[in-house]
């Protein structure tokens, strides 16, 4: 197997049996504060038409440039349905710091 493709399994399978080996199984698992020190904006998924027009206006791009959405999720709904207690847990543990920087939390 190679060393960055991870089996097809279920979103719970996936945080708590890959998760855990994080950036040295995989680099799109590093700390999102470590990839965002220094940055000069953090947008957001859950607000990504506003933090584009943030961004268009940052970087001085045309009004006409528009974001394109090909893969959006459906149903919408709150991201804190597709996690169960296990789940919770292990993104608390792995992704604490994260989590805390930018505001989220499994708490309603």
């Amino acid at each position: 197997m190679q060393r960055d493709v991870v089996p097809k399994v279920s979103f719970e399978e996936f945080t708590i049996e890959w998760m855990p080996r994080g950036r040295s199984f995989n680099h799109h698992l590093h700390s999102q504060v470590e990839i965002a020190d220094g940055a000069d904006f953090v947008g957001r998924f859950e607000r990504i038409n506003d933090d584009w027009e943030s961004i268009r206006a940052i970087c001085g791009l045309s009004r006409n440039l528009h974001l394109q959405q090909d893969h959006r999720s459906s149903p919408p709904g709150d991201w804190r349905d597709h996690y169960t207690t296990g789940a919770c847990k292990q993104v608390g543990k792995t992704y604490g710091e994260d989590l805390d920087a930018f505001g989220y939390s499994f708490v309603r």
